[in-house]
C-alpha cells in the first residue's frame, strides 16, 4: 500500500488517512506515521468525535521524549489501513495535545515493512511474510 506524503506548512509529511472504529461507527482519521512513538496517540477533539470516552479504557503514567511525565487513557479499537484489518492500541493524552494523531509502533509496525521515501514524498506498507501473534 503506498501512501503519498501530505502538504503541511510548505513541507510535506507521512500522513496517511486510516479508519477506526468509533462507539458508534467507523471513521477516517489522518495520522501521522512516528516510528519513534512507541504507542499511537488520539489527539482528544479525535476521541471525542469517535465517542470512544464511554468504553473502557486502561490508565498508564508515561514520559514523554520532552521528559515530561502525562497520563493516558488507552484504548484498543478496531482500525483499518488500506486492506489491512486489526486491533490498535492508542493513547489518548490529559493535560496536554498534539498537532497531530500518530500511529506509532506498537500493534502496527510488526505487521508491515514500512519504507519512508521522503525523496519521492511517499509511504509504502508491504504486508510483512513474519506476521506477529
Amino acid at each position: 500500500m503506498r501512501f503519498p506524503y501530505a502538504r503541511v506548512r510548505g513541507g510535506r509529511a507521512p500522513i496517511i488517512p486510516i479508519r477506526v472504529l468509533g462507539r458508534r461507527r467507523w471513521q477516517t482519521i489522518p495520522v501521522y506515521v512516528d516510528s519513534g512513538a512507541y504507542c499511537s496517540i488520539l489527539r482528544p477533539e479525535a476521541a471525542r468525535r469517535l465517542g470512544i470516552h464511554e468504553l473502557l479504557a486502561q490508565r498508564v503514567t508515561i514520559r514523554t521524549s520532552g521528559g515530561r511525565t502525562t497520563q493516558l487513557d488507552l484504548y484498543r479499537l478496531a482500525a483499518r489501513i488500506g486492506t489491512w484489518r486489526g486491533l490498535v492500541t492508542f493513547g489518548v493524552p490529559h493535560g496536554f495535545d498534539l498537532e497531530f494523531n500518530l500511529l506509532g509502533r506498537i500493534d502496527v509496525f510488526d505487521q508491515f515493512a514500512i519504507c519512508f521515501d521522503d525523496a519521492a514524498g511517499a509511504l509504502t506498507l508491504t504486508p510483512s511474510r513474519r506476521r506477529a501473534r
